[in-house]
This record gives C-alpha cells, structure tokens and sequence, in this order.
C-alpha cells in the first residue's frame, strides 16, 4: 500500500521535477486511478465552444439542404481535431513548458479553424485547408516523441504519425487543386485520417486509454454543445423586442429539452467501455462509443441552432418546412446516438441491449421522423412540446430499467 501511494505521488509530482521539459510518459498504467481533466485540458475545450458557435452561425445564415450539408461535412475536422488531441493527451500528457506550448499553438489552430469555417467552401478554403494541416502536423510531431521515448507504443503512434502526415500532405496538396475539386480531396484526407486509427485493431487494448479520464473528457464535450442548445433558447427569447407567452414557453420547452438529453447521457456517462474493452476485449464496443460521438456532436449543434429560430419565429404561423426538418431529425438524431451510447456503457450482451435501449430508441425516433413526414402543419410552440414530450417519454423509460440494468450480471461490474 505504501509503495502504491508513493508511486503515486511521484506520478503527481513529475511534471514538476523539470518544468521546462519532460519526455512523454505512458500513462495507461494508471488507468486504475482517479484522474481528471487538467485545468489547461478544460481552458483548451473552451476554444471549442468558438470554433461550435461559428460553425452554427454557418447554418444560421442559410438554413438549407446544401448548407446542412456542409455544416454535417465541416463539423468532421473540428471534433477530429479535438480528438486526436484528447486523445494524445489522455496517453503522454507531461503538464511540462513544452506540453503547455503544444496547447497553446494547438488552440491558436482551433482557433483559426473557428475563423474560417464559414467561408471554408468559398474564400477561405486555403486557409482551412493549412490550418488542418498543421494541426495535424504538431501532432505528429508529439506521437514521433512518444514513440522515441515509449518503445512499448511504438507501433500506435507511428501507425498515427504515418496516417496524420499523409492527411497534412493531402490537405496541403489540395491547394493546387481548384474547388470544387478540392473538397473531394479533403475528403479523401478524411478517410486516411479516420482510416489508420481504425486499422491499429489490437494495439488500442495494449495502449489504451485512461479509463475515467477519456470518459470525463468526452462529458465535457458533450456539456460543451449542450451549451449551444442553451444559449440558442435564452438568445431567441432575448433577441425578441417584445416576446409573447408562446414564445416564452417555447423558450422553457427547449431548456426542458436539453435537460433531458443531458439527464439521458449523463447518467450512464462512465468509463465502461474502455473497461470492455480490457475485459471482453471486444474493440468494436470501444470504437463505437467513440464515433457515436461525431453524430451526437452534429445533431446537438444543429439543434442550437434551430432552436433559436424556432423561439423567434412567429407563434402563431406555421412552423417553416426547412426549420421544422431540421429539428426533428437533430432531436430524433441526438435520441436514438444518446441511445446507442447508452447500450455500449451499460453493456452486459447483446441480447440484453436491444431488448432495453436500442428498441426505445427506434421507436422515438421514428414517431419524430413520422411527424415530420405526416401532412399536417403545427404552430413553432406545439412542435416543440411534441418533441420535448417524447424526449421525456424517453427519459421515463429510462428511469423504469434503470434498477433492471444494475442488477443485472453485466460483465463490467
């Protein structure tokens, strides 16, 4: 016991043994331990909620198909990057000078992909383009450190360095190419970037992740959109100059609904499915936990955004067929990806998944999907109240299993 409280402290202690500089450290052996974010972790997530919002703003301006489509095709390369980040981190962090510089230059890249994501089809797509580009490459340069001073996840992260470098080449390269020619390369780009995590198979589970802190740090995340969804209720409520009862009740129906999309993901938000991963050393639980993630982000960004133009808009109208779309597949969306994360944290089978969440999931949804397909007009307030009743539905349901889940002889307890 001594030892390990010893081991411990001086794991606490390192980063301060020399603050300048320190080789990256292979932090998995703590994946038993209690570990958080860093205050520097949560400071960096802020820039994230810029880089959310102007991604928004994209939407908001042309509510349409072929702007949906981009927002979907931009949202990619944001929550990549801040990935591939969390990820480094949660594996090598030192807390040294160098790692707090990496921070700061990875946030200025952020940052700059904040500015140029509105015109990143259009003026400033060579400037998105090298922003990636060199985000990708400070990474690079980290995982070549840690495969020089970590020979046992050598393989990991020079399987990441190759795949990011020739994502950084591709996107670089795409300045010669005229768009639209050039999106396709960076969608190409993409795949390679998406596609070298995935092939690394079994070398995930011999260098995993921290357990807790991986977890907590996509909660973060998660809190961080829904932050969207509430500014988009309160802006449009504020935005009005002279609000109405209807619209003040729209306002509290989507803070209701927001409450119970968070109440529905953070109470099975845990660290279970890297713990599968060590214990059943089924991969697929793992990755599919965190490319839930990708969607859940777009669905829960584009209700932000609809949100506020559906408390603005005129109550007593009909609502807007793009603006009633748009919400009802980002609610039934974030429901049925909510769904699938809940079935991989509270995994005790296969059977006993579908019998529990995924059907509950599938049938809201498709009664969202329903409504918007059926040919009658509702006004902005009742829309808003379908969808909050049938998120709470879901919430109940819910709340009912959840002493059936827990006592069940899940493999993870």
């Amino acid at each position: 016991m001594a030892d390990s409280t010893s081991d411990e402290l001086n794991s606490n202690l390192l980063p301060y043994a020399n603050p300048w500089w320190q080789p990256p450290r292979l932090r998995n052996k703590e994946t038993q331990t209690e570990r958080h974010p860093t205050w520097l972790e949560l400071f960096f997530d802020l820039v994230l909620v810029a880089a959310i919002g102007q991604l928004g703003k994209s939407l908001e301006n042309d509510l349409s198909w072929h702007s949906i489509g981009a927002f979907v095709f931009l949202a990619i390369p944001i929550w990549w990057a801040w990935t591939g980040i969390a990820f480094y981190s949660t594996r090598f962090d030192t807390n040294d000078l160098s790692d707090r510089l990496f921070y700061f230059l990875q946030m200025l890249g952020i940052a700059a992909l904040a500015v140029t994501v509105q015109g990143a089809f259009g003026v400033y797509s060579a400037g998105f383009a090298v922003t990636y580009a060199i985000l990708r490459l400070l990474l690079v340069i980290q995982y070549l450190l840690a495969a020089w001073f970590i020979p046992e996840a050598r393989l990991l992260t020079l399987r990441y360095a190759c795949g990011f470098t020739l994502s950084a080449i591709l996107f670089l390269g795409s300045l010669w190419v005229e768009p639209p020619h050039r999106f396709v390369v960076w969608a190409i780009a993409f795949l390679v970037d998406f596609g070298f995590p995935l092939t690394a198979g079994k070398l995930h589970i011999q260098v995993p992740p921290h357990n807790a802190h991986i977890s907590e740090r996509y909660g973060l995340f998660i809190l961080v959109v829904l932050g969207e969804a509430i500014f988009g209720a309160v802006a449009g409520v504020s935005a009005r100059p002279h609000w109405t009862l209807l619209s003040g009740l729209c306002g509290m129906l989507s803070l209701l609904l927001t409450f119970s999309l968070w109440w529905v993901y953070f109470d099975h938000a845990s660290n279970a499915p890297m713990r599968a991963v060590l214990k059943t050393k089924r991969l697929l639980l793992y990755q599919t936990w965190l490319y839930s993630h990708l969607p859940l982000m777009i669905c829960l960004s584009a209700m932000g955004v609809v949100i506020q133009k559906l408390v603005l808009a005129h109550q007593s109208l009909p609502l807007a067929p793009m603006l009633k779309w748009v919400l009802c597949l980002s609610v039934a969306g974030s429901l049925f990806v909510i769904g699938i994360v809940q079935a991989v944290s509270c995994y005790c089978g296969a059977r006993r998944i579908l019998r529990i969440w995924l059907p509950y999931a599938l049938v809201i949804t498709a009664i969202i999907l329903l409504a918007a397909l059926l040919p009658f007009e509702l006004l902005p307030w009742q829309w808003i109240s379908l969808l909050t009743g049938l998120s709470l539905i879901n919430l109940v349901i819910q709340i009912f299993y959840d002493r059936t889940i827990y006592n069940a002889p899940c493999i993870l307890k």
